[in-house]
């Protein structure tokens, strides 16, 4: 008995030692994984450092098991967390990034056990060519470009009497073209340009202010359909013999289609006109009484 005393005695004292007495030192070096947004002042979720904050108590050769009653092993709780905090302005350190202050801080109390600075150095953003600017897109020609380029037919002449108008008796009009609409295609611009365009107004202007003064007011007939010599668009009667001159305008409206490297675009092209003119020599014939 008296040899296992001393022995019996350390592992009673082993058994008495506080776990905390027992702990492992803070670790030195604080989590690397998490990142801080640089809207907080102090990061949460960092979770514990590396490694175990207190450590199983360290246990003496044992005496034989008949000898020594151990008392049960007691698991740790953590008494330590990092911190990260941003830097104070006094505080800022050169760094290609975010500095952070990182601290080891006793949980209960808050006190700092380690404190350190942190340099996160900012990851070079790739740029998105598919978000990218292109190129200025080739503006499409101008509509009056488009109406200069398609061929539309010079105003023809349906007019009766055809040689000689007479004073009194109706000169009929209409537009021997028949109002067909036009289509083509033009190259402008290094687009394609496939236009379609129809007459939608006739206007017959009978004379002119250089001419004899004509007693008829009306100056102008007008149509939206073209006629024909069996069903003329007008007619005008004058009053006065004379050279007058007579002007025609049609009016089209037309809708172009471009197309091109990228484009495939229909534009309203508004309104274009057609204009002809001539002369027209208008007689008198009176009656002769007889007796």
């Amino acid at each position: 008995m008296r040899r296992t005393a001393p022995v019996v005695m350390a592992a009673l004292v082993i058994w008495a030692l506080p776990t905390s007495a027992l702990a492992q030192a803070p670790p030195s070096t604080p989590p690397t994984t998490a990142v801080c947004s640089t809207n907080a002042y102090v990061c949460a979720g960092l979770g514990q450092p590396n490694g175990p904050l207190s450590a199983e108590p360290a246990v003496a050769s044992p005496a034989p098991k008949e000898a020594v009653r151990r008392r049960p092993a007691r698991r740790s709780v953590p008494i330590h967390r990092w911190e990260r905090r941003l830097p104070r302005p006094s505080a800022a350190i050169i760094c290609a990034g975010t500095v952070y202050e990182d601290r080891l801080v006793v949980i209960a109390t808050g006190e700092v056990v380690q404190s350190k600075w942190t340099c996160i150095p900012v990851e070079p953003v790739e740029p998105d060519l598919a978000r990218q600017p292109g190129p200025d897109p080739v503006p499409l020609p101008a509509p009056q470009e488009v109406w200069d380029r398609v061929p539309l037919p010079v105003p023809g002449w349906g007019i009766s009497p055809a040689v000689n108008g007479m004073t009194g008796l109706a000169t009929w009009l209409w537009d021997p073209n028949g109002g067909a609409p036009v289509t083509a295609s033009v190259d402008l611009s290094g687009f394609t340009a496939t236009t379609t365009a129809k007459p939608v107004r006739y206007e017959w202007k009978m004379w002119d202010a250089a001419d004899v003064a004509n007693r008829n007011p009306v100056q102008a007939v007008v149509s939206s359909v073209p006629g024909s010599a069996a069903k003329p668009a007008g007619s005008y009667t004058y009053e006065t013999r004379g050279d007058f001159t007579v002007t025609q305008t049609i009016t089209w409206v037309g809708t172009s289609t471009f197309t091109g490297p990228g484009v495939n675009q229909v534009v309203d092209l508004g309104t274009t006109t057609t204009r002809s003119t001539r002369s027209y020599h208008v007689i008198e014939v009176r009656g002769v009484r007889l007796g």
